[in-house]
């Protein structure tokens, strides 16, 4: 994945321009020396156990021999009861300090501790930092990250399937540990020599290559553990990727800067917090059959439903945790034009800096549009659009670093095309060999930069690669429909609690205001703050019901209960082989075969049970963790006046997951950020 070779760029750049406090600042005393070895100890030793518990968790749930359905948790995976000795042992040890040493200012979260002005202030936050008695540690963010299988699932009887779970565990535990012991050691070894208070090492510390060996131990282990592996592993083990090949440099990447983190926090607490993050979607299919959390169904037909979302959005958000006093647990969430996706509104390909609003000296003074991902080609039954999101004001959220817990509202402006083809709803970039790079090496076909350079951005194997640089051509959009998407990683609910405007008496979770058919909404709250009337009208879009099942009867997995079922041409499918076009005979397929790969759309053989909201729509797939989360929002979307209201259902609900890679930056702009802030310059 993109963030994999990301990471290691940056981290590269990070060891260059990392350096040593200078010989003037104060040595470390011999006493804390003594203190922050112990501390590091202490914190190595508790994280091993904590490892352990999740560990034995999975192997034993794997096995059959507990019935717990997550492991990610270390308390709640402690079955033998553990943590809670191991805890108190780290935060004793802190009494052994003659002294409390300079180095520790301020508790970073997920410790909450906030000054450390005491020796048990000190032991008190790092057992919270690694793994507090109740909430999220590293040691949590990190597994959450890499591994979030249910053990239970009925993949793990396979003896292969089993075999390379357990081996991911057992090898990426260590591999923590043993960054944690490494790193430690160098840095009491500079301690104990008199050496400065500052932390000095970072993610690419090793001691005689000791890491390394770690390392290629655990690709060394999924190489033979988990290839081949059955089908379906990869999406079960709901990972840092699906993709065998890279497992095991995300697992390495993840382990070496969670673990050097809190072996860094272990000597010096300096309140250091995170300028930036740069934010990478992972699409919904990685490789054939294996999938990501990432989804998007939308509308109250079901052909809406389970949408493949493109792999290849970068994006960036500027944090300001000025109010958190250094602990980073409150961060000021705003938009940040790092990545590319601000285009001037007189030039797509043209890059700006100063978005909702004009921009002098990039755009002439033209307007700079922060765009939500290139074009988006969707598709429900066979009503394609190609779907251009702008973001028209501010982000307004938060994030707490240490957890990886956020919540941010986006204000999204939807324009809808639908002057394209099946195959190809949006203009594609052709030829470009690679995607996200900065540099124009393909050439936009089709919209209003037909034939111009182009750098794809979105890759999408099914509908073609789009780009900022190929927009659909200015003044032919249909509709542009304004959302409101708060994400998060909490769990959500979305009840139909409204009367249906047509009739249908199951209840419907979305309408449109009865003063102005553009205002989604969910209450009549909606519409009476905007003074737009009650939430009652369906506007010029289709009848709102509560499914698309032919007796309106949604099972809780969110699929008709009544076997309804949807018929799709056979030879243009979704990489995970769903139908895209619906059909009722072949002769539907047929009269599209011109806009299909080939020359052929096949024939309307393929039949799939019809998806469908149930009431409540629930959505509790969101994770926080710190190198990545998986955020999801929950929204009503209006109609859009075509054809595409009838085929999808819409107005109606909307339910989005994104599984998220986060690369959090210091204050450079270049060094990766690590837990408690020692590696920014």
């Amino acid at each position: 994945m993109k963030g994999r070779s990301f990471y290691k760029v940056i981290a590269i750049c990070g060891a260059v321009a990392f350096s040593f406090a200078s010989a003037a600042q104060a040595q470390v005393t011999g006493d804390d020396a003594k203190c922050r070895a112990t501390m590091n100890k202490g914190a190595g030793k508790y994280a091993s156990t904590a490892n352990k518990a999740v560990i034995g968790c999975f192997k034993d749930g794997t096995k059959g021999k507990n019935a717990l359905t997550s492991c990610t948790d270390p308390t709640t995976a402690d079955t033998k009861g553990k943590l809670p000795g191991a805890r108190q042992k780290l935060v004793d040890s802190a009494a052994k300090c003659a002294a409390l040493p300079s180095s520790y200012v301020t508790c970073p979260s997920p410790g909450t501790v906030g000054t450390i002005s005491t020796t048990s202030d000190l032991g008190n936050c790092l057992s919270q930092v690694v793994e507090p008695a109740s909430g999220i540690g590293a040691v949590e963010t990190y597994w959450s990250y890499i591994l979030r299988a249910n053990p239970q699932d009925a993949i793990w009887q396979d003896k292969a399937a089993n075999k390379c779970i357990n081996s991911i565990t057992k090898n990426a535990g260590k591999l923590f540990d043993t960054v944690i012991k490494t790193c430690g050691k160098l840095q009491a070894g500079s301690d104990k020599g008199g050496g400065p208070y500052p932390y000095a090492y970072d993610a690419s510390c090793d001691d005689k290559g000791k890491i390394g060996k770690s390392v290629t131990k655990l690709n060394d282990a999924i190489a033979k553990a988990c290839t081949p592996a059955p089908d379906g592993t990869m999406t079960a083990l709901q990972s840092c990727t699906t993709d065998i090949s890279e497992l095991g440099s995300c697992i390495a990447d993840s382990a070496r800067k969670a673990a050097s983190g809190v072996s860094g926090v272990s000597f010096s607490m300096p309140g250091v917090c995170p300028a930036s993050v740069t934010v990478i979607g992972l699409g919904t299919v990685q490789v054939a059959g294996e999938n990501t959390a990432t989804s998007l169904s939308v509308g109250q037909s079901g052909l809406g439903h389970n949408a493949e979302l493109p792999e290849g959005f970068r994006g960036a958000v500027s944090l300001d945790c000025a109010a958190s006093s250094g602990t980073c647990d409150t961060c000021a969430v705003t938009a940040s034009c790092a990545e590319g996706n601000c285009r001037c509104d007189n030039d797509p390909t043209a890059t700006c800096d100063e978005p909702f609003g004009p921009d002098a000296d990039d755009c002439g003074g033209n307007d700079c549009n922060l765009f939500f991902a290139a074009p988006l080609p969707l598709s429900a039954g066979g009503a394609f659009t190609c779907v251009v999101n702008e973001i028209p004001s501010d982000l307004v959220g938060t994030a707490n670093i240490g957890t990886g817990q956020s919540n941010t509202a986006v204000a999204n402006s939807s324009s809808i095309w639908i002057n394209g083809t099946q195959s190809r709803p949006c203009p594609v970039c052709e030829g470009d060999p690679t995607p996200n790079d900065g540099v124009a090496g393909g050439t936009c076909s089709g919209g209003q930069q037909n034939g111009g350079a182009c750098d794809a951005n979105f890759i999408n194997p099914v509908f073609g690669n789009t780009s900022y640089d190929c927009q659909p051509t200015s003044g032919q959009s249909v509709a542009t429909l304004s959302l409101q998407i708060d994400f998060s990683n909490t769990d959500k609910s979305k009840s139909s609690d409204l009367l249906c405007t047509s009739g249908d008496p199951a209840g419907c979770p979305c309408n449109v205001c009865s003063g102005d058919p553009t205002i989604a909404c969910d209450s009549d709250d909606v519409c009476s703050n905007a003074g737009a009337g009650t939430c009652s009208s369906a506007g010029p879009g289709a009848p709102t019901v509560s499914n698309g099942c032919d007796t309106l009867s949604c099972g809780a997995d969110g699929f008709c209960a009544d076997g309804t079922s949807t018929l799709s041409c056979d030879g243009f499918t979704k990489q995970g082989g769903g139908g895209i076009i619906g059909c009722t005979t072949n002769a539907d397929c047929t009269a599209l075969d011109a806009e299909c790969p080939g020359g052929s759309c096949g024939n309307c053989t393929l039949s799939e049970p019809r998806a469908c909201f149930p009431n409540p729509i629930v959505n509790d797939a969101g994770v926080p963790a710190t190198d990545g989360a998986i955020l999801t929002a929950q929204f009503c979307v209006p109609p859009s006046g075509t054809g595409v209201d009838q085929a999808a259902g819409t107005p109606g609900a909307g339910d989005l997951t994104i599984q998220w890679d986060f690369v959090g930056l210091c204050d450079d702009g270049t060094t990766v950020y690590e837990l408690g802030g020692n590696n920014c310059p």
